[in-house]
């Protein structure tokens, strides 16, 4: 009696084609939708590094200006006006090191940063970023 109800349930094929198309239709689903994250997050990820690489470049561009126009002239409190943004500085002299402090404003970020250089030989001896 088992037997045949189980045969009975086996063979009944009303909603099979329905159950198959409805799997398929999840799995297409699960598969877009998973792209779609994919690629959000891969363009968030290729912005981050945008901001990265230009924050570098200006790092790199603000302690070459530190070191040459100590080296040339007097450093003093300022501002850069740059093509992308500028950079307001203060600048106290602690003997044998130099503190820097550093505004930096590039498009839509704002954020801070703080170097130390020798007076005798101009080298960075520190330089972070700030809250």
């Amino acid at each position: 009696m088992k037997k045949r109800k189980c045969l009975k349930i086996l063979q009944n094929r009303n909603g099979s084609i329905l159950q198959v198309v409805l799997v398929i239709f999840l799995v297409l689903l699960t598969t877009i939708m998973t792209y779609g994250v994919m690629m959000k997050n891969a363009c968030a990820l290729y912005r981050y590094e945008k901001m990265m690489d230009q924050e570098r470049v200006v790092e790199v561009l603000f302690r070459h200006y530190c070191r040459k126009t100590e080296d040339q002239d007097l450093l003093l409190s300022g501002t850069i006006h740059g093509e992308a943004g500028d950079i307001r500085y203060t600048m106290d002299d602690m003997g044998s090191y130099f503190i820097i402090n550093a505004d930096i404003s590039i498009k839509e970020t704002h954020y801070r940063a703080y170097m130390e250089m020798n007076t005798e030989d101009l080298k960075i001896r520190s330089f972070k970023y700030l809250d």
